[in-house]
């Protein structure tokens, strides 16, 4: 049986493809030559489907496979491999823009001068130069992938790595917004406009220098509570894949805050469902007029969106993205607090240091993001001997 073409209606801007004579339809989109990350995905199971529901082996490939395509069945690889983190997730908005420029281009005939072309088309539409090249990278990565599994020869993995980055000062792509360690001036500011349970998860990450999730999924299950430094080893981390443990110890301040959130459940310590119903009973408390019978409990039984036991990382985010809007200061994010704990050691301990509490297996990794303290160093000497 042959595989289906993905075609497009004009009338309805609507993707389809033919099954037993009748349109099965994938998706909308704006562009027939640009179709989205979801009609892609959803063409894909409709090729399963129509199939038999059987994967397609290397040796069924057909030589039409399209860079769309390609991407797809990484993105269903790549969430079995990578599900301990979200790497899948951020693959998929890698990849995003090389399926929108060139999704409907056959893998066979992609080569060096396609990806030039990508690259430049990138650029042209107002991605930061590191946005271009990371874009770049997730392409080799995906033919890589493509040619263990003898999709294309190994000749076009070679030809695309020929391709340069785009070089700082050689390229219209505008620069990315370095972002420095947050202030703790910014921090107290911020913190009058998160709920209780969001402000302590910022203070914290901010004395421990923990990653987002890390924070997010604290249970009392990763928690050693046995010596006067608590020890926190979590069971999915950044750098498991490598076989590494990664131990964050945790002294009296941060104790401090965690102990008001001891659980034996086995759940995060900090849950968004019990956030939610700490920030409802706070606002009854503070209503001035009668609740109203009809008003005591108006939550539905079924609601299309409801928190989860956990924060999310993204959820994190938006919070203190929002509260930091309220407080009137510049936006910032989790993982700058990473790095304000990071210039903190590096102008009282060691880049040693830095490295050890923060958890980077490379130190150069620490001295690429972290490297303020050193400029603070510099300027010192210059006051007092320049």
């Amino acid at each position: 049986m042959s595989i289906p073409k993905l075609s497009f209606n004009k009338s309805t801007s609507r993707f389809y493809v033919w099954q037993d004579g009748k349109r099965v339809y994938l998706g909308r989109g704006e562009d027939p030559a640009k179709p989205s990350m979801q009609v892609i995905a959803s063409y894909r199971e409709a090729v399963r489907r129509i199939l038999g529901d059987e994967p397609a082996k290397p040796e069924m490939v057909p030589e039409t496979m399209t860079v769309a395509e390609l991407a797809a069945q990484y993105l269903e690889w790549a969430k079995s491999e990578y599900r301990m983190s979200n790497q899948a997730k951020t693959l998929k908005f890698i990849l995003r823009p090389l399926v929108e420029v060139a999704g409907l281009v056959p893998i066979q005939s992609f080569g060096p001068r396609k990806l030039i072309e990508v690259q430049g088309l990138l650029a042209a539409s107002g991605r930061t130069r590191q946005g271009v090249n990371k874009v770049i990278i997730i392409t080799r990565q995906l033919f890589r992938w493509a040619v263990e599994r003898e999709y294309v020869p190994p000749s076009t993995l070679h030809g695309l790595q020929a391709v340069r980055p785009l070089r700082k000062g050689r390229t219209s792509a505008p620069e990315s917004r370095r972002l420095d360690a947050v202030s703790d001036e910014i921090i107290t500011a911020t913190i009058p406009h998160l709920g209780p349970m969001l402000a302590d998860m910022v203070m914290v990450q901010r004395h421990t220098g923990m990653r987002p999730g890390e924070v997010c999924g604290l249970t009392m299950g990763e928690l050693d509570r046995s010596g006067s430094i608590w020890v926190y080893r979590p069971a999915h981390h950044k750098t498991a894949w490598r076989d590494s443990i990664r131990e964050i110890d945790i002294g009296p301040k941060a104790q401090a805050i965690l102990a008001n959130y001891f659980r034996a459940d086995g759940l995060p310590l900090f849950s968004a469902q019990d956030a939610m119903t700490e920030r409802r009973e706070a606002r009854r408390a503070v209503r001035k007029t009668k609740v109203q019978p009809s008003q005591i409990d108006r939550r539905k039984d079924d609601p299309e969106v409801s928190p989860g036991q956990q924060y999310t990382r993204l959820a994190y985010t938006r919070a203190i993205a929002r509260a930091a809007a309220r407080a009137g200061v510049a936006r910032w994010s989790p993982n700058q607090l990473r790095k304000a704990k990071a210039v903190e050691i590096l102008e009282n301990f060691s880049m040693e240091h830095a490295q050890a509490v923060l958890g980077h297996t490379d130190k150069a990794t620490t001295a690429r993001f972290y490297a303020k303290a050193d400029r603070a160093r510099s300027m010192e000497v210059a006051r007092a001997m320049g």
